[in-house]
């Protein structure tokens, strides 16, 4: 079973562009606010037991998922590093 989380946007949402960023000190704060935003929705303690389930479960589907992890990894870095050349040439 898959759990979802669905939350209505904030009407004052919009996408983050790269003219937004004046700075590398800018995108350094947004990646700080973005993961306390995505860690704060998996603080939970767990028992022993439901520990040792989920980090066993957690890591076979890390082994099932190793090489899409890396080409997607590879992939999203060679996108940031071509956006900070942009970012630089602005």
């Amino acid at each position: 079973m898959r759990n979802w989380w669905i939350r209505s946007w904030d009407p004052s949402y919009r996408e983050l562009r790269i003219d937004d960023l004046h700075s590398p000190r800018d995108l350094a704060q947004i990646a700080y606010d973005v993961g306390v935003q995505l860690g704060i929705g998996s603080l939970k303690e767990l028992s022993g037991f439901q520990r040792n389930a989920d980090r066993q479960r957690e890591l076979a589907s890390l082994a099932r998922l190793e090489r899409r992890i890396r080409n997607k990894t590879s992939e999203l870095v060679a996108d940031l590093v071509a956006g900070w050349i942009e970012f630089a040439r602005r």
